[in-house]
């Protein structure tokens, strides 16, 4: 590509042209552009020679401000084999060329403005569509828009270029998967003249003109226009796009503030910068990118979020509509996370229904923070829009003094940005901005000399605001976590020594509640003391030791209470045996007298820890201390014993209950079967239920909650939603617990769209999706095979302010092993170690999962070596995985090698493993041993389940062995087996005639009338 500048006045823009050519580098390194001033007066000089050179091999001409006429003729006469030429300001005697066709101009200046009345070769429309984007982009005269034409030009005519290849619709595909989701999204938008103009006008736009897009999108926003968009794109991708984050350029963060270096934590304070001392953190002064930067009045709000490490970023602007153009206030809500190195960030943000994730670099701040240069990359990924910027900010939307010109200069250079290119920020009519923020909310104080000197004492600790006057006190002294943002939006103070206490401030007996921590439902904040014994405890393994510490506590109320709620703090985690050892020290060793509460967490501890006789004996240590049991006794007694498998105790509990006139109630039931639950047996737990609606107790929503989650684990997502439905009718209201249950059914089953409908059903409930929510849906996505769907739901999370846990990612990882997509997994699976999160078992599982179904025996080796060294111990599902590896790819010496490592082990044999086994030695052709493997199954107590019979059908299947299998089949039904869809598959298979296939279609059908299909009432 070549650019020829004229020597008439040529504004900046195109005085550095050699920037765009750098640019396009970044595009591709591919592209090439060499830029040329007008010497052609001297015919004989080298320049002259070398341009000549590159015309003979350019594909592009682009020719700047060329007026001479002289120069003029020499270019035309030289550059009749370019097939395409643009001509900005120049001569009107230069012709433009587009994939070889003339395109005529109307004046001088305009590129394109008309198309020329001769016919165009082929795709007259599209050309003309071409020239209209491209004069929009130049009219604008931004340096990415040049390089946008010259783009989209070199996209049409010489070859694709992928940021711009992809953004059309895709024909029937796209319109079938709109109207299959998002049928009333869509007629919701077109009864919405609001969402209307927005689809119309985004209909003018060319689908890689940003400015256009995002102008139009801005001017109609509405709620029917985000729902439209968050089907169509971010949940079903209907256009199948996939834009990535920009790498180049490359923009380091500063390093140093004031002399020390940059953390984390410093970062994060520059960019709250001015908020507290003004109702905002920065103000944009001017910016780089066309689309997004060039908003009047934009104001930028960072600040911690009251969750613990939460970040957010919302920015307020102004944009003026494209139909009536007046000025309306819009606003943003980014989630803001640290990057790896200090000074960059990782934003998300949901935009009218369209995540958009950018990279941020913080490139400078000076000093006295009286101005700040932000850049960043984005891509909004469904949207096929990718995109780079930057900001430059100052307290009051002012241009930096001139003193500051070469600091400012050095940093644009490092984003390989010109000062000439920014953009000045109208901050004219900026009346009564919507900031949101209360009086008197201050993050950083304001010193009297109007800017503040943030001086961190370390960058784990506090900070202390100080006046740059020596001789002044500190203005103000506040930790991290005092102040938060609530719901509203609005900035409050949280006051650490405030606890939430019932009247009188004692937890004596009547704080905690079994089911819900307290009573009210608000657990009490620890004090210190309570904090410290708590972390003693958790830490301290010795007994005796723990046991003289507490006794050196003074037997006061208030140790009590701190005593309590460290109990009540260990219970939510779990620590039940930390549980045990602070009971009985209250029990046997210590002055206090025992209430019910410290009887009930230790008959719960023992119950959780099998421990039923314990539990029974704390009962009647309760009954001799002169303490009435309550509902919640008996309930813990029952789940300890159904635990422990004793369900004639448990019943003893109800007839005890019932001989001293209280009868079960739903408390005592629930328990009931929350402990067949966890002693799995949940065949039990149906008959309790039936039972308790026999006897008139009203089953809860902990109850049907329950329910729902038992028919969910056992796949019977029909007989879940048949449980939600009853719930409804009943009055008994679904909490989100419950509609996460629910969608944990649909998604084992992989119905994705029930799944998606109860999350709807969730959110107009007024519930709020919690991890577990969204973590279901994910799982939804995963098992039907939409990893991409997962993904986006994992997005979306994160912007929701929903932090993703350990499960979340090891979803991710299943959902990508499942497509066969292991790279991707192995993404996952490293981002999660990034986070600090150590995998778990399940976790490498899942990666070993992804390997093992692509055939990747290294890897998969590389991972059980790795889980060794990690101190995990390979299971049953690793020596099986790798069983199934082996035995895919026809290694059986390695997989036989493997079954006696495992027979050797601590671990046994489950009918998976067998199953495996047969199918590979059937499919190797070895029916022998496969036979031999079948008739161990008895000696093993293992029951063939219809896996292992559709295995053994397939070896004789392949070989079209077809009385062997019938015979088989019969095997089979007498055994008690059904066959599925798989073994009618198989059994087809070993048909050869059509007498034959009659047969076995006659035979499945008559098993199947046998079966018994009736549904559980």
């Amino acid at each position: 590509m070549g650019c020829l500048l004229g020597k008439a006045q040529i504004p900046p823009l195109f005085k550095e042209s050699d920037i765009d050519a750098k640019r396009l580098k970044w595009v591709d390194e591919g592209f090439e552009m060499s830029v040329f001033t007008d010497n052609l007066c001297e015919p004989n000089s080298p320049a002259v020679e070398e341009l000549k050179r590159e015309l003979s091999r350019a594909s592009i001409l682009v020719i700047v401000a060329l007026t001479n006429q002289e120069s003029v003729k020499w270019i035309q006469s030289n550059s009749q084999n370019i097939p395409n030429i643009i001509c900005f300001d120049s001569s009107p005697t230069l012709t433009n060329k587009l994939g070889g066709s003339f395109i005529q101009t109307e004046t001088k200046g305009s590129i394109f403005t008309k198309v020329a009345e001769l016919s165009l070769p082929k795709k007259t429309n599209e050309s003309t569509e071409l020239v209209r984007t491209i004069s929009e982009a130049w009219e604008r005269h931004n340096s990415d828009d040049i390089r946008f034409c010259l783009l989209i030009i070199i996209n049409a005519y010489i070859r694709p270029v992928p940021i711009l290849n992809n953004l059309r619709a895709k024909g029937f595909s796209t319109l079938n998967c709109m109207v299959r989701n998002c049928g009333p999204q869509i007629l919701n938008c077109l009864l919405d003249p609001n969402c209307r103009n927005a689809l119309q006008c985004l209909n003018q736009c060319s689908p890689v003109d940003q400015v256009c897009n995002y102008r139009c999108i801005a001017s109609y926003e509405s709620p029917n226009l985000e729902e439209f968009s968050l089907c169509v794109l971010q949940k079903h991708n209907c256009l199948e796009l996939d834009a990535k984050i920009p790498t180049k350029p490359h923009v380091p963060p500063m390093v140093k503030f004031r002399g020390e270096d940059i953390c984390h934590e410093t970062a994060e304070d520059l960019f709250v910068g001015w908020l507290g001392s003004l109702d905002w953190s920065w103000r944009v002064v001017a910016g780089q990118n066309p689309a997004y930067d060039q908003f009047p009045c934009q104001y930028q709000l960072f600040y911690r979020g009251k969750a613990k490490g939460s970040f957010w970023y919302e920015p307020v602007f102004q944009v003026r509509t494209l139909a009536d153009g007046e000025l309306v206030w819009r606003r943003r809500k980014y989630r803001v996370k640290r990057a790896k190195i200090p000074g960059t960030f990782n934003f998300s943000v949901l935009d009218n229904g369209v995540v958009s994730s950018e990279f941020w670099t913080i490139v400078d701040v000076s000093d006295d923070l009286s101005w700040g240069l932000f850049h960043y990359h984005g891509a909004a990924r469904v949207a096929g829009q990718s995109y780079t910027g930057a900001v430059l900010v100052s307290p009051n939307g002012e241009y930096p003094n001139e003193r500051e010109s070469t600091k400012l200069v050095s940093a644009l250079d490092r984003c390989g940005i010109k000062e000439w290119e920014l953009f000045n920020v109208d901050n004219c009519s900026c009346n009564d901005p919507p900031l949101g923020l209360p009086e008197g909310s201050r993050l950083i104080s304001q010193s009297a000399l109007n800017y503040v000197l943030v001086r961190p004492r370390s960058c784990k600790t506090d900070f202390i605001c100080r006046a740059n006057k020596s001789d002044e006190e500190p203005i103000q002294k506040f930790k991290r976590d005092s102040l938060y943002i609530d719901k509203h939006g609005k900035f409050q103070h949280f006051k650490h020594k405030k606890v939430s206490r019932k009247k009188g401030g004692s937890l004596r007996g009547q704080g905690w509640k079994y089911g819900s921590g307290f009573v009210d439902g608000i657990f009490p904040v620890l004090s210190p003391t309570a904090q410290q014994i708590l972390k003693f405890v958790q830490k301290e393994e010795d007994v005796n030791r723990i046991h003289d510490s507490l006794g050196t506590l003074p037997p006061t109320n208030t140790t009590w209470d701190d005593i309590i709620s460290g109990l009540v703090q260990l219970r939510l985690n779990k620590d039940w045996d930390q549980i045990i050892v602070v009971c009985e020290w209250i029990l046997h060793k210590s002055s206090f007298h025992p209430d019910v509460i410290c009887y009930n967490l230790l008959i719960d501890a023992y119950g959780q820890k099998s421990l039923y006789q314990k539990a029974e004996s704390t009962y009647l240590n309760l009954l001799q201390g002169r303490c009435i049991p309550t509902e919640d006794t008996y309930a813990l007694l029952v789940k300890a014993y159904c635990i422990s498998g004793l369900l004639a105790k448990a019943e003893a509990v109800f007839a005890e209950m019932r001989k001293n006139g209280h009868p079960p109630s739903t408390v005592v039931y629930n328990a009931y079967m929350n402990g067949l639950l966890k002693g799995t047996n949940s065949q039990k737990v149906v008959e309790i239920f039936e039972r308790m609606k026999r006897d008139h107790c009203e089953p809860s929503t902990e109850t049907y909650t329950m329910m729902i989650n038992l028919y969910g684990k056992a796949n019977q997502s029909y007989m879940a939603l048949k449980l939600f439905h009853e719930m409804r009718s009943q009055k008994c209201k679904p909490n989100i617990c419950t509609y996460t249950a629910l969608v944990n059914a649909f998604a084992r089953d992989g119905l994705c769209e029930k799944a998606e409908e109860i999350f709807e059903q969730l959110q107009k409930a007024g519930h709020e999706p919690d991890v577990y929510t969204y973590n279901a849906l994910m799982e939804a996505y995963s098992r039907a095979g939409s990893p991409y769907a997962a993904a986006e739901i994992f997005s979306l999370m994160q912007h929701m302010g929903c932090e993703p846990d350990r499960a979340s990612y090891n979803i991710m990882v299943d959902a990508y092993g499942r497509a066969g997509l292991h790279e991707d997994a192995q993404a996952v699976f490293e981002e999660m170690k990034q986070l600090g999160m150590t995998p778990t078992m399940k976790s490498h599982m899942l990666l070993l999962s992804a390997y093992s179904k692509v055939g990747n025996v290294a890897k998969c080796e590389e991972i059980v070596n790795q889980m060794q060294k990690s101190g995990l111990q390979p299971d049953t599902f690793v020596f099986n995985s790798m069983l199934n590896l082996y035995g895919r790819i026809g290694q059986l010496e390695k997989m036989e090698e493997v079954l006696k490592a495992m027979e050797n082990g601590p671990l046994s044999a489950d009918i998976t493993t067998y199953n495996i086994l047969i199918n590979a030695y059937g499919r190797a052709g070895f029916s022998e041993k496969m036979e031999e493997l079948f008739q161990l199954l008895p000696v093993k107590k293992l029951k063939p389940n219809v896996v292992t019979w559709t295995s053994r059908l397939g070896a004789y299947s392949r070989k079209k062995q077809y009385n062997r299998c019938l015979e088989i089949f019969e095997e089979m039904i007498n055994d008690g087996c059904y066959p599925d869809g798989g073994t009618c598959k198989v059994l087809l298979n070993a048909c050869s005639s059509e007498d034959q296939i009659e047969q076995v279609t006659a035979v499945i059908r008559a098993v199947h009338k046998e079966m018994d299909t009736t549904l559980p009432a």
